[in-house]
C-alpha cells in the first residue's frame, strides 16, 4: 500500500463543472525526488505542468507547456515563474509568494482560477490554474496544471 495525498479542484465554466484532480505519493520529499519519479506521466499529459520552487523558479515544464506558450524545449527551466505573466502581475507574483509562506494563507491553493499566460510571441492565453504544494519536512514546491481556455 501507497500513502498519497489527493487533491481536487472544481473548475465552473457556464452551466457546467470540470474537475483537476492530482494525486501524489506522500513520501516523496524533493522537487527532484517527484519529477524523477513522475518524468514519464507529466512529459505525457496534454495539459501544461510546471513544478516550482519556493523561489518561484521553474524545476519542470512538460514539452506541453513549452508548446502551448511559445518557448523552445528546456527553456523554461531555470527561469522564474513569472517569465509567463504579464508584466503588472509578474512584479507582484514573487510577494505573493513570499506572503504566502509567511502567513500560510492560502488565496489559490485548492481553488483554482483563471489566469492571463503571456506567451514568448506576446500573446495572452488564458488558463484555468490549479495549484498544488506539496510539503515534507523543509521541502515544499508548487506543482501548477494550466487547462488552456484559448
Amino acid at each position: 500500500m501507497v500513502n498519497a495525498h489527493l487533491e481536487v479542484t472544481k473548475h465552473n465554466d457556464k452551466d457546467k463543472s470540470a474537475f483537476v484532480g492530482t494525486l501524489t505519493r506522500v513520501e516523496e520529499e524533493t522537487l527532484e525526488v517527484f519529477i524523477d519519479s513522475h518524468a514519464k506521466v507529466l512529459l505525457c499529459l496534454d495539459i501544461p505542468v510546471i513544478a516550482i520552487g519556493i523561489e518561484g523558479v521553474i524545476y519542470f515544464a512538460n514539452r506541453t507547456a513549452e508548446e502551448s506558450f511559445g518557448f523552445a524545449s528546456g527553456t523554461l527551466k531555470g527561469n522564474n515563474v513569472n517569465i509567463l505573466m504579464t508584466a503588472s502581475h509578474a512584479k507582484k507574483h514573487n510577494g505573493y509568494l513570499e506572503a504566502y509562506l509567511r502567513t500560510g494563507k492560502a488565496k489559490i491553493l485548492g481553488k483554482g482560477r483563471v489566469v492571463n499566460v503571456q506567451c514568448r510571441n506576446g500573446h495572452i492565453r488564458q488558463c484555468h490554474l490549479t495549484l498544488t504544494e506539496r510539503k515534507k519536512g523543509n521541502h515544499r514546491f508548487f506543482i501548477g496544471l494550466l487547462a488552456v481556455l484559448y
